[in-house]
């Protein structure tokens, strides 16, 4: 969880914040980070799937 808590505070989000409500796909888009590719691919997958 370190990496991650560190992750978003490189790009001046609240780790507490995602956890609480969650952060469009498009913000992880946006970045353009390949580290962030595996978490929008499940976002899509859950969305497709009907789970959100």
């Amino acid at each position: 969880m370190k990496n991650s808590r560190m992750w978003f505070a490189d790009r001046g989000w609240s780790w507490q914040d995602f956890l609480d409500n969650g952060r469009p796909i498009a913000d992880f888009i946006a970045v353009g980070d390949p580290l962030a590719r595996p978490a929008i691919e499940a976002a899509e997958k859950e969305a497709r799937d009907g789970r959100q």
